[in-house]
């Protein structure tokens, strides 16, 4: 009787999970794909690809430059052309030379990835608001991305994070 009576609880629990499990509906996409395949994605990757070529160019120009100067002064010094004074004066220039193309190494990199940025967030939250609708629309519990492994959408009130902060103590 008490193993019948077991059995018997065993079965409820396992039926109760699932149907709980069976309630969840799961979906999946690939990101790379899509990405590769949407027109905007394309013209953003263009485009940002222009504007980094352009500032690539940009300091291929002062390198370039900086390049002539140096090899001009050391022509000028081994051939004993230049004063002591002149030599240093050019040197100091050829450092302010070298800090400019630093400085502007830095700043253009940081333009690329705000231009990347500003490029890509518009695509991106409406990627976000069609996965949404497919959501919705489609009684999608979970949404998951193939390409990363990453969940993409989710309902909101299954964040146990609170609750785990709790049983650590936090």
């Amino acid at each position: 009787m008490k193993y019948l009576l077991k059995s018997f609880v065993a079965l409820v629990i396992l039926m109760s999970v699932s149907n709980f499990v069976s309630a969840q509906k799961f979906g999946h996409l690939n990101s790379a794909d899509l990405l590769s395949q949407l027109p905007d994605w394309k013209s953003a990757e263009k485009s940002l690809e222009t504007f980094s070529k352009q500032k690539e160019s940009q300091l291929a120009t002062m390198q370039q430059e900086y390049a002539g100067k140096v090899e001009k002064l050391q022509v000028d010094i081994q051939s004993g052309i230049i004063t002591k004074v002149e030599e240093q004066t050019r040197t100091e220039e050829l450092y302010g030379m070298q800090q400019r193309m630093q400085e502007f190494s830095v700043k253009a990199q940081q333009e690329v990835i705000q231009k990347e940025q500003a490029l890509t967030e518009p695509i991106i939250n409406k990627i976000k608001t069609s996965i949404e609708s497919v959501a919705s629309e489609g009684g999608f519990t979970y949404i998951f991305d193939t390409s990363t492994g990453v969940l993409l959408y989710f309902p909101p009130g299954d964040d146990v994070t609170a609750l785990v902060k709790s049983k650590l103590g936090m």
